[in-house]
């Protein structure tokens, strides 16, 4: 019982972790455009930032959701086997996706697609981990 929740908790820390060195990456090549800090210059409002956010890194977003739900599902069922886990571990990733679109103003489109991703990539995940580690 105890490695399923380490496994359980490992993959989300994965999955947090890997969501945000996507969107780290994602900032650098998509900087902010400076015209929203040179009209603004404290700190724009959430709507003006995700308004003035290019479709580019948009999309990068949502990359860095399936790269991060798909290593979270990864890592959870390499701890402990059972593509379960993975779905449990994608759920808590989903759930954290859908504060973050309730608490920050996201176009429909981009909440629509961004809840739709972790449950499915994390169990792409696990299973693409028992395949690797499956003994033959």
């Amino acid at each position: 019982m105890l490695k399923k929740i380490i496994a359980v908790l490992a993959g989300i820390l994965t999955g947090f972790i890997l969501i945000g060195l996507v969107e780290a990456l994602g900032q650098y090549i998509f900087p902010v455009p400076a015209e929203l800090l040179s009209s603004n210059p404290s700190f724009p409002e959430a709507t003006e930032w995700i308004e003035a956010i290019p479709l580019e890194q948009m999309l990068m977003v949502l990359l860095a959701y399936i790269i991060g739900s798909f290593g979270a599902g990864f890592i959870t069922t390499s701890i402990s086997p059972g593509k379960s886990l993975a779905l449990i571990t994608g759920f808590i990733l989903l759930i954290s996706g859908t504060i973050n679109v309730l608490l920050i103003p996201h176009p429909l489109w981009f909440t629509i697609i961004s809840i739709s991703l972790y449950i499915p990539f994390a169990y792409a995940g696990g299973i693409a981990s028992i395949r690797m580690f499956r003994k033959s």
